[in-house]
């Protein structure tokens, strides 16, 4: 040590004390600090609490932009139970209110492939119980009705029965109003008549006029036939044109309507006079399904498979009208007349067209008739 260094330190001795290495509860304790693995328990604590902060870092990186907890409530809409319309209640009262201002009391109506009568007297709509089967109309002679299911049957309308025919059974109008003639098995009678007559073979009966029948025989030639004779079978007596009567349509009590020539363009239409006898030939641009003659005779109503509608002058053929009416996927008869013959009702989607019958032209209509498929008046 040098001069510089300053004067010398006097260290004080230190008594040290002697360290018992024994162990003692202290370190018992210690000892119950450490984990399994040997390291102290804090140390696995403060690991713990490391790994929960970390994952509540990821947990807050990570969230998606909204952070409220709330969610908003699903609101379950319940389902709106579909509501079935009663068409036979709302287009009845319809009907009723419309025909009545045409004078037209009773009638009736397929409302949804079922046949209902309708009477002012009465109110409420009398279901007829016909077998099982969609209804058509297939024709009308006064006050009864030729329908057809799954076979024919005829309706009287007053009061209301019904008379089912086997297949071999073929009704057809006669020109007595409410009246018809049944055939079968080679014979003819009147459908309230026991009286059977036979028919002259090789004869198809097809339709009635006054006094006697439309007929084709096995040649395909088209015959007047009457019964009334004397004679042995009747008389015969042929429909001679050079024109392609090809197939029959309607007749009434004095006029026979054909058709024939038919193509792409329409069809043409032949009115037959039987008491004069001369043919009148009217071309129209569908293809004929029904025709109807009002009662009177002096219209004729045809509705085509397109859905036209023509309203002609039974003695000239003069059109004097055109319209539409609803074009069924089965045939049915969308027009009828009025008894009194003032009228002709077209049946068209859920409205009835009413058109005058002197001249076609429109004079009302009925609508809310959903549902309704045919409508007869009724006298």
């Amino acid at each position: 040590m040098s001069a510089d260094d300053g004067p010398p330190i006097d260290l004080e001795p230190i008594d040290l004390e002697p360290v018992d290495l024994e162990p003692t509860r202290d370190l018992a304790r210690f000892d119950r600090d450490r984990g399994p693995g040997g390291r102290p328990r804090w140390i696995w604590i403060a690991v713990g609490a490391c790994g929960l902060a970390a994952w509540a870092a990821i947990g807050l990186t990570t969230r998606p932009a909204h952070t409220s907890r709330e969610t908003t409530p699903t609101t379950t809409v319940p389902a709106v139970p579909a509501v079935r319309v009663d068409h036979v209640k709302v287009a009845g009262v319809a009907l009723q209110t419309g025909l009545a201002r045409l004078g037209v009391e009773r009638f009736a109506s397929v409302i949804d492939d079922r046949l209902y009568t309708f009477d002012a007297a009465r109110g409420a709509p009398t279901l007829v119980p016909l077998p099982e089967g969609h209804v058509t109309i297939t024709d009308q002679n006064g006050s009864s009705l030729l329908a057809w299911t799954f076979q024919q049957t005829l309706v009287s309308t007053n009061p209301i029965s019904i008379r089912p025919f086997p297949a071999r059974v073929t009704a057809i109008r006669a020109a007595t109003p409410g009246r018809w003639w049944l055939l079968g098995n080679g014979t003819i009678r009147r459908d309230q008549g026991d009286t059977v007559a036979p028919v002259p073979a090789g004869l198809h009966v097809i339709g009635a006029v006054d006094g006697g029948f439309v007929a084709y025989d096995d040649a395909g030639r088209w015959l007047l036939w009457s019964n009334r004779a004397r004679t042995p079978g009747g008389t015969i007596t042929p429909i001679s044109y050079p024109l392609p009567l090809e197939q029959f349509l309607v007749a009434s009590s004095r006029w026979v309507v054909f058709m024939g020539g038919c193509g792409n363009s329409g069809c043409n239409i032949y009115i037959y006079d039987v008491r004069e006898p001369r043919l009148e030939q009217i071309h129209l641009t569908g293809v004929p399904a029904f025709g109807t003659f009002s009662p009177d005779g002096t219209r004729l109503a045809i509705s085509t498979n397109q859905g036209d509608v023509y309203v002609l002058d039974s003695g000239n053929g003069q059109t004097l009208a055109r319209t539409t009416s609803v074009a069924p996927p089965s045939p049915t008869l969308p027009i009828s007349w009025t008894a009194d013959t003032r009228a002709l009702l077209v049946v068209q989607d859920g409205r009835i067209e009413i058109r005058r019958a002197t001249d076609g032209a429109i004079v009302g209509a009925i609508d809310n008739t959903d549902g309704v498929q045919q409508v007869i008046a009724l006298p």
